[in-house]
């Protein structure tokens, strides 16, 4: 270490400098300058043109060369961080945060966030530059596939007119960040208790949307089928649960499914969205998305409202043969009463609820009204 000799860069734009740590001579013609502790971890500084100045015993010496005397020190990012973890991973639905770490990051230059894979699915986003070692993006949502995506930042005014930012190849290899997929409902759904499998018993004319749930979501992979499980209870408050069939999705980021067959009450259910293979086994659970960016109403997520359906209806003490004893919707055989009223009509139908029918601001009531 030849401490009669120093070397200092001076920023050509954002005013800094950088110190040698020590200085060897390597030959009569050749002078080498080491930045950073032990020549091994290069100071912190901003992306520039440097001014070299070297000094002897605190003299600066004249530079002779016809070359310019500056150094450009390049910014360059080394890793990501995505929910604490180098291993990144993160909703294809967009909204969370990622952290790129790096150094030379400059305030005066535009930093971006690159999504890529294969050549036509594509996303980006503005970087936020928090310090000259670290940018931070928002994930935006991702129109396609879950999986593998490459990443990288790319600097410019104008993301059509920005060039990447070189990536460090001395940092740690880690492996691709993951896009995985994500659902969630766009409003509150409702559905039979009865399922598709029984839709002959709804009083529903046309298609009716309470046979399916219509899920909502990004990355849905087109060679996997899906499924929901419901969870809600019997009417007298025990667990009940049932599983839909599997179907592929229509697109990445939509998927209709049969509502099935439950065997509990009414209410409110909560949904459990499976990802299976493509023969629909071999099922794993799907991410739900709480991503606040995405705005759902309510903050709806995962709930779903399972209808009881009524079938018939009898009138015991007054129906006899040759008519029955019971009376169907929309048949041929009406229910009929004295309009003095007085008269007990029983209702026959699959989910209904204890709790429901004992509430006091919610209670079973049977309407009666002119028929058309």
């Amino acid at each position: 270490n030849h401490v009669e000799y120093s070397c200092i860069l001076t920023g050509m734009v954002n005013v800094s400098s950088l110190a040698s740590s020590f200085v060897t001579i390597e030959s009569p013609g050749v002078l080498r300058c080491f930045f950073g502790r032990d020549g091994d971890a290069f100071p912190t500084y901003v992306s520039q043109d440097f001014a070299l100045t070297l000094s002897h015993n605190g003299v600066p010496l004249p530079w002779t060369s016809p070359e310019p005397r500056v150094v450009f020190l390049s910014e360059a990012w080394t890793g990501l961080t995505c929910r604490g973890s180098r291993w990144c991973t993160a909703r294809a639905s967009g909204g969370e945060l990622l952290l790129v770490t790096g150094y030379g990051f400059n305030h005066a230059v535009q930093y971006w966030c690159r999504w890529s894979r294969g050549g036509g699915e594509e996303m980006s986003s503005m970087a936020e530059m928090d310090s000259s070692e670290a940018l931070s993006c928002e994930i935006p949502a991702w129109s396609w596939e879950e999986g593998a995506v490459d990443f990288t930042v790319l600097k410019g005014g104008a993301l059509n007119a920005a060039t990447p930012v070189l990536r460090d190849e001395s940092a740690p290899v880690l492996p691709d960040m993951q896009l995985e997929a994500t659902w969630w409902f766009a409003d509150l759904q409702e559905g039979y208790v009865t399922g598709d499998g029984l839709a002959s018993l709804v009083r529903a004319a046309g298609n009716d949307e309470r046979l399916n749930l219509t899920i909502t979501a990004r990355g849905l992979v087109s060679t996997s089928t899906y499924r929901a499980r419901f969870s809600g209870h019997t009417s007298d408050g025990a667990p009940a649960q049932t599983i839909s069939g599997a179907r592929p999705p229509e697109n990445a980021s939509h998927l209709v499914l049969p509502v099935p067959a439950f065997s509990g009450a009414e209410g409110l259910a909560s949904v459990e969205m499976l990802k299976c293979d493509a023969m629909g086994n071999r099922c794993a659970g799907l991410l739900p998305d709480a991503a606040p960016s995405l705005a759902k109403p309510g903050g709806l997520i995962d709930a779903f409202r399972l209808l009881a359906v009524w079938t018939r209806a009898a009138m015991p003490t007054l129906m006899e043969a040759p008519h029955g004893r019971y009376c169907y919707p929309d048949a041929a055989i009406p229910c009929w009463a004295p309009s003095t009223g007085n008269a007990l009509i029983q209702v026959v139908g699959v989910g209904f609820s204890e709790s429901l029918g004992r509430s006091g601001a919610e209670k079973y009531q049977c309407l009666l009204r002119d028929a058309p």
